[in-house]
Parts: structure tokens; C-alpha cells; sequence
């Protein structure tokens, strides 16, 4: 019993403090470690200055983590290693190999700018994806109602005739009936299930399932594709700048990709080129790379 009440502990703490640090905490911070750093002010005394002007409990233990890890002989990118929940396995590299290099002031403001236009980007799209969705939870919504409230006396009404009812009209009657009965129990089972999901399993999960979900309706996939085209081809030109060669470069810049068409495409681009054809050609040869993409490079 007390494994099991740790357990629930540890995730509820780990759901809370991924809650509490947001992706535009993470840009304002390698914003400031960027600022510091080209002031040359040693990673150390930068995450002292940082914790004490903090206002979130979560980003002061953040920073205090992460000066501790330092102090400790290890690198930044070890620290950051060390919070893969806040900083995901392209950034930690990237900022590597501006250790090793000595422009690790260049990779922060690079990196900096990136999450600020993936700001920006994002917020795009949940504008774009905020009328369809409104009309798809609406149109959920009058149905239920519907089935409620409407399609009941639609049922007494053919009840009490002798006419011979279709398939389908008796499939609506008949859940019209077990959500007048048991519609409560319906939305506690929902409600149940959808904590279950977001605290034991994570929302990285769920929001896999929902932009592969998403990929497929209509409306939305066009704005979907053009989305993760875009922030692949972005963390591939930042691979790139470093100097990282072009078949680990496609796989450092497809990690995130959670769409298993552009996964695939990625795949078959770098086994392409290691077979000896340059980008461009062998991204002519794959549905996912419009003409734009390949004419550029």
C-alpha cells in the first residue's frame, strides 16, 4: 500500500511541475541565460542571479537544480539533461556542441528565438483550430440535447403507432432511451477516465493520440502538415549552422515528430541520402516536401 501511495505521489508531483513551468517560461529563461552569458557571466552566478528574481516556486527549484548539477563538475548540457520534461533532447544537444565550441552565447540566443517563433506558431494554430473545434463541441453538444430532450417524444409518438421503424431510427430511439436513464453515469465515466489519463500516463501521450487524431479530419490536416513541416525544417537549419552532418542532422531535427507519415518520410530521406543523393534530390522523391522546400536548398 505505501508503494502504491508513493507512486501516486511521485506522479502527481511530476504532473504539477511540468503544469507549472509552461514553453514560454523555457524561451523568457534561455532568453536570459543568453543575455548573461554574452555578458560574460560565468552559468553558475547566471542561475544564482535567475533564481533569486523568480516568482514561480517550480523555476527557482528549476534553477537551483540545475547551478547544484554545475557546481557538481558537470556541464550545462548535463544539468539540462537532467529535466527532459522542460528541455527536450535537440535543445540539450544543440547547447553541447556550443559548449564545445566556445559560442555557447550564439546557440542560447538561436535556441531563444526558435521557442519564441514556436510561440508564436503555436498560438497560430489554436486560432486556426479554434472555430472548427468550437463547431465540433457544439455540434456535440445539440446532439446530446437532441437525444435528451427532443427525440424522446419523437419515440412516444412512433410508439404508439404501428408503423415499422428502420435500423436506424430504432439505434436513436434506443440511445435517446440510455441517456434519459443513465446519461449521469455516462459524464462521471468520462470525467473518471479523462484524470485517469492526464495523471497516470501524461500528457505527452495525449497529445500524441490527439495530433494523430487530428492529422485526419479534413479541415485541420493541411494546417497540421504545415506546422510540423515547418518546425522540422527549422530545427533541421539550426542542425545545420552547427555543423552536425546532414544524416544525424535529420535525426536530431525529427525528434518531437510524433505523426507517423512524416516519421516514416524522414526515414526514408536520410537512408536516401546516405545512399548518395543530395538533399534536395532525395526530397523531391517524398510526398511531405512541397516544391518550396527542396527549390531553397
Amino acid at each position: 500500500m505505501k508503494m502504491v501511495t508513493n507512486f501516486l505521489h511521485d506522479q502527481i508531483r511530476q504532473f504539477k511541475q511540468k503544469r507549472a513551468i509552461n514553453a514560454f517560461d523555457i524561451a523568457i529563461l534561455l532568453r536570459l541565460f543568453a543575455t548573461l552569458n554574452t555578458c560574460g557571466i560565468p552559468i553558475i552566478q547566471s542561475c544564482e542571479v535567475l533564481e533569486t528574481c523568480q516568482e514561480k516556486k517550480a523555476l527557482q527549484h528549476l534553477l537551483y537544480s540545475i547551478k547544484k548539477e554545475i557546481m557538481s563538475g558537470k556541464t550545462l548540457f548535463s544539468a539540462l539533461t537532467q529535466h527532459p520534461l522542460h528541455f527536450d533532447h535537440f535543445t540539450c544537444h544543440l547547447i553541447h556542441i556550443g559548449e564545445q565550441t566556445g559560442k555557447l552565447n550564439i546557440i542560447l540566443n538561436t535556441l531563444a528565438k526558435d521557442k519564441e517563433k514556436s510561440l508564436a506558431l503555436r498560438k497560430k494554430i489554436i486560432q486556426a483550430l479554434f472555430y472548427p473545434c468550437t463547431l465540433l463541441i457544439s455540434a456535440i453538444i445539440m446532439t446530446f440535447l437532441m437525444l435528451l430532450l427532443v427525440i424522446p417524444h419523437f419515440a412516444d409518438l412512433f410508439q404508439s403507432s404501428s408503423t415499422q421503424l428502420s435500423l436506424l431510427t430504432r439505434i436513436i430511439f434506443f440511445t435517446s432511451l440510455k441517456i434519459q436513464h443513465d446519461g449521469w453515469l455516462f459524464f462521471i465515466a468520462i470525467a473518471l477516465g479523462t484524470a485517469f489519463i492526464f495523471y497516470y500516463y501524461g500528457t505527452a501521450k495525449i497529445k500524441k493520440l490527439f495530433v494523430n487524431f487530428l492529422f485526419y479530419l479534413p479541415l485541420i490536416q493541411s494546417v497540421l502538415h504545415k506546422s510540423l513541416l515547418t518546425r522540422f525544417l527549422i530545427n533541421l537549419k539550426f542542425a545545420l549552422s552547427a555543423r552536425i552532418p546532414i544524416t544525424e542532422a535529420l535525426k536530431l531535427a525529427s525528434q518531437g515528430l510524433t505523426q507517423p507519415l512524416f516519421i516514416k518520410n524522414i526515414r526514408e530521406l536520410r537512408i536516401k541520402i546516405a545512399a548518395g543523393l543530395t538533399l534536395h534530390e532525395a526530397m523531391q522523391t517524398l510526398p511531405i516536401f512541397p516544391p518550396i522546400a527542396f527549390r531553397k536548398v
